[in-house]
């Protein structure tokens, strides 16, 4: 078991809490307004089934002659549905287990990250003497832009291996369940569309009660990625566990919604690692003894460590800033254009069926402008947040660097490092972003819409 380091410095933790602080008093109010949600919906969803009863009502006259086979296919689709519901719940039940790596196992994880990190640790370190002894500029050979360049690319190749491999194969496992939602969303109303001109019976083409079927079946489908995904999302909270990030199912939920979901828990996972790599290297510094070339060497990678905090750091603002950002201001924008073009044509219109269409128009983009202004507000702040812990990166890492190049080996090093492990400890206790609670139902399927537009730069 891996020692664990008690936090001796709350300014530092303070400082690098690169995301939210959990739910304290909120979560009352969010629970509420998540009830409130669910109420709403069960609401909208019993007039809808009222809608349904109507139409499969008349549905169910014109496809009499199919009625009976669809009854038994639905029958013989229900058994194999609980059948793969009971496997699907003995998989997970497995999964967890599997996920939860004993003392021992974690152990050998992490021996297996340090012996694949010191390689790479070694050639930064090469490569960070390189970015002092350049020049300036070069037209042959290397200037420091180029060293430099080649030096972060090391420290990507760094993050990769630092990465818990666990967590990103959740992450995508869940992103390729939502995009096979999204296909049988969209056979579904294919299928829709293609009945209406459907034949009641037919001996070669697909006659409406096939359809009727077909959409049955993709809708079963729908129900079952869904309940995958569930038991996913319970599998990652276990990971995360494990890293230190404690999260609720409710804020695991919000988190993966956002655009910038990947790189969060990336940071959470590499520093949790970077934090008890520190402590190796702290203990081989103090048994270097005399040995100014091997201590100089560990103090050299525990410099690197840093040196990926802040580039970690440093690249997730630039995303908010160049990418992420522009993109929910350009979505703004065109929705604010739309909204008062609409106006206008409400403003001109005189019948009473069209002016009630333009204003659901209005109120659909009144809420995506709500999702714009929640978004902008959590992203703005987050940047802020790592802001923050970045200042407080870049001074340990100026004092890193002026010490490794003076080399003063003493007991000055060992302060030093546990000053770096316990602000490695405080940041792993990394939580989520600021978990500002959906309004409804309705203004959460707008934001993650707008996750799903910024991740795909349309």
């Amino acid at each position: 078991m891996k020692r664990r380091t008690p936090l001796a410095r709350p300014g530092i933790l303070l400082a690098v809490m690169l995301l939210a602080t959990p739910l304290t008093t909120a979560q009352a109010d969010w629970k509420e307004k998540l009830q409130g949600a669910v109420d709403a919906t069960m609401e909208v969803g019993g007039k809808a089934l009222d809608a349904s009863k109507e139409i499969g009502g008349k549905a169910l006259d014109s496809s009499m002659e199919m009625g009976g086979k669809a009854l038994d296919a639905t029958r013989e689709m229900s058994h194999k549905a609980l059948d793969k519901t009971r496997q699907t719940q003995e998989e997970l039940s497995r999964g967890v287990t599997d996920l939860s790596r004993s003392p021992e196992d974690e152990n050998a994880h992490f021996q297996e990250v340090w012996n694949s990190s010191l390689g790479k640790l070694e050639q930064a370190l090469e490569q960070f003497d390189k970015i002092e002894s350049a020049p300036e500029s070069s037209w042959f050979g290397t200037d420091k832009k180029s060293a430099r360049t080649d030096f972060e690319e090391i420290l990507n190749d760094l993050i990769q291996i630092l990465d818990d491999e666990r967590i990103g194969s959740l992450r995508q496992e869940i992103h390729q369940r939502e995009s096979r939602i999204k296909e049988l969303q969209d056979d579904i109303r294919r299928y829709k569309e293609q009945k209406i001109a459907a034949p009641v019976s037919h001996m070669v083409e697909t006659t409406r009660g096939q359809y009727e079927q077909k959409i049955k079946q993709s809708r079963q489908a729908i129900t079952e990625e869904r309940h995958e995904i569930n038991g996913i999302k319970r599998r990652m909270l276990v990971a995360l566990e494990q890293i230190g990030v404690h999260l609720t199912k409710d804020q695991l939920s919000v988190l993966l919604a956002r655009v910038d979901s990947n790189d969060i828990i990336q940071m959470s996972a590499v520093f949790n690692v970077l934090k008890d790599m520190t402590s190796q290297l702290m203990q081989l510094t103090a048994d270097s003894g005399e040995d100014l070339t091997a201590a100089r060497r560990y103090y050299g990678m525990h410099l690197m460590l840093l040196e990926t905090v802040v580039f970690m750091q440093t690249k997730y603002m630039d995303q908010i800033a160049t990418i992420y950002i522009p993109g929910i201001d350009r979505i703004g924008d065109e929705t604010r254009k739309l909204n008062a073009d609409t106006r206008r044509q409400l403003h001109a219109e005189t019948d009473a069926n069209r002016k009630r269409l333009y204003q659901q128009n209005l109120h659909s983009q009144k809420v995506t402008l709500k999702a714009t202004k929640l978004y902008l507000n959590n992203l703005k702040s987050q940047r802020n947040k790592v802001d923050k812990a970045r200042q407080q990166a870049m001074k340990n890492r100026a004092l890193a660097r002026n010490t490794y190049r003076t080399v003063r080996i003493s007991a000055e090093f060992l302060t030093l490092f546990k000053a770096s492990q316990e602000s490695f400890k405080a940041i792993i206790n990394l939580q989520v972003p600021e978990i500002v609670p959906f309004e409804n139902l309705e203004v959460q399927k707008k934001y993650e819409e707008l996750s799903s537009r910024l991740g795909s730069g349309s």
